[in-house]
């Protein structure tokens, strides 16, 4: 007789929100434990970051690709308000060993090859709610206002994905050719 047992474990959605920017900047950036933990990790909890830029520079210093983690805090608070403050780890969704979504995962996976083809290198930023006072953020976290950004090409591609478990968090690639 054969047995079948399936279980499933759930996480809470905040925990799922930094994995998915953590893993995403571990693998495609040079980002130090202690950004991650004390600036990124930080500005998530307390719910100041919105944006979290991963761009890919030629060297001129023009940029040729980005990813963006975009989070919907709205729809977050709307969802912990409603009883929904975890996520089931359904692995048709999750690499549930690393908590990743498959949406990250393949996101990060597209980015990393169209670096190492291009031969480019990587700089992450983070931008904040338009509510949050940015020198007092700033200086929490350690940030800085950057320089403005120097584009280059046309777009290749543009791809805006959600995560099917964790809509509040959006995924914006966008490619530049190099012609």
């Amino acid at each position: 007789m054969t047995f079948t047992n399936t279980y499933t474990t759930t996480s809470s959605r905040l925990s799922l929100l930094r994995m998915q920017i953590r893993i995403a900047l571990r693998q495609t950036t040079d980002i130090s434990e202690f950004s991650l933990k004390n600036t990124i990790e930080k500005g998530i909890e307390k719910q100041w970051i919105e944006k979290v830029y991963i761009y890919a520079f030629d060297n001129n210093n023009l940029c040729r690709g980005e990813l963006i983690f975009k989070i919907d805090w709205n729809l977050h608070n709307s969802f912990i308000s409603d009883g929904k403050a975890t996520i089931a780890l359904d692995p048709r969704y999750w690499i549930a060993d690393d908590l990743l979504a498959i949406e990250v995962d393949e996101a990060v996976k597209l980015f990393n090859e169209f670096i190492d083809q291009n031969n480019l290198n990587t700089k992450w930023r983070a931008s904040y709610l338009s509510s949050v006072d940015r020198d007092y953020a700033n200086s929490q976290l350690g940030l800085k206002r950057g320089d403005p950004i120097k584009w280059a090409g046309e777009n290749l591609a543009q791809k805006n994905i959600e995560l099917a478990k964790l809509p509040e968090l959006n995924i914006g690639l966008r490619l530049f050719d190099f012609e």
